[in-house]
């Protein structure tokens, strides 16, 4: 087994129909898939948190089967509160891991980490929920897991993001999830979605992550005066990295190329990169 692995989180894509005025968001996934084949080192997983299609219909699941096609990495989804159960599993129907119950909430454990994957799914509601169902689901799962490093996926995040808006249509159960997630040492990470935005919290002992949209940002409100504002902010996904001897390491990767340089007063680049290589061995030396 692996030491080290890397997933890309992509949320809140919002496919629409190739015809519509939205499908913007359609080119920034092609953008972002394109991004995943490409990335040095090799990207293990793509996970996909929630709000997959804009309005759950079949035509749209149709186009986001298309571009994800497309991905060399295996790619595993999780809905949101956008997306139709049925009509998911209609066009997906070789996502046998969707299969478990009614609830798309499932495991994968062929990784050096555990991850679990919880369907926060309300339909017809914006706001998302963990039911007594899936957190005795969940608590199973993780007692029968607690000697192994674990990263939970789900769509909405469990604690709030400051901006009252999106935190009003957030996750109910949160107070029941987070006395469980309290009780155990080793999970790694909760990665949502849903806001919209890059957010990071310390939550029930654990890192919160929120992954920022392939399609378009939430304004950064605090204050509330800018109610369902969004902003040219560019579209982004979330790289976990995972290695045995340094844990969670995540960033966030812009989708359109950015150019690459160093400083025109470095004059010897060479010089310069053998200091580093030297300070780098006795850094590690001192730490051993």
């Amino acid at each position: 087994m692996k030491n080290e692995f890397f997933i890309a989180q992509i949320s809140d894509m919002h496919i629409v129909n190739n015809e519509s005025q939205n499908n913007l968001n359609n080119i920034q996934l092609e953008k972002t898939i394109n991004k995943i084949n490409s990335f040095e080192p090799k990207i293990d997983l793509v996970v996909a948190t929630g709000d997959l299609t804009d309005n759950g219909y079949i035509s749209e699941y149709k186009v986001l089967q298309k571009i994800i096609s497309k991905s060399i990495p295996k790619v595993l989804m999780i809905p949101g509160n956008h997306d139709k159960r049925e009509n998911l599993i209609k066009i997906f129907s070789n996502q046998k891991y969707l299969y478990n119950n009614k609830f798309f909430c499932y495991t994968k454990n062929n990784l050096p980490v555990f991850l679990i994957f919880i369907d926060t799914l309300v339909e017809g509601k914006p706001e998302g929920e963990v039911c007594e169902e899936r957190i005795k689901w969940l608590k199973e799962i993780l007692f029968q897991n607690k000697d192994k490093p674990i990263i939970i996926f789900l769509h909405h995040p469990p604690f709030d993001s400051g901006i009252w808006w999106m935190d009003a249509i957030g996750l109910k159960g949160r107070k029941k999830l987070k006395q469980i997630i309290e009780s155990y040492t080793n999970i790694e990470a909760i990665l949502a979605g849903h806001v919209h935005r890059s957010i990071q919290k310390k939550w029930a002992g654990t890192f919160g992550h929120i992954a920022p949209s392939t399609a378009h940002q939430i304004e950064l409100d605090i204050k509330g005066n800018k109610f369902l504002h969004i902003n040219n902010e560019p579209s982004a996904f979330s790289l976990h990295h995972w290695s045995k001897g340094n844990g969670l390491t995540s960033h966030i990767c812009y989708i359109e190329k950015s150019k690459s340089y160093v400083n025109s007063e470095v004059k010897d680049i060479n010089k310069f990169k053998k200091y580093f290589t030297k300070a780098k061995l006795e850094f590690d030396k001192f730490e051993k």
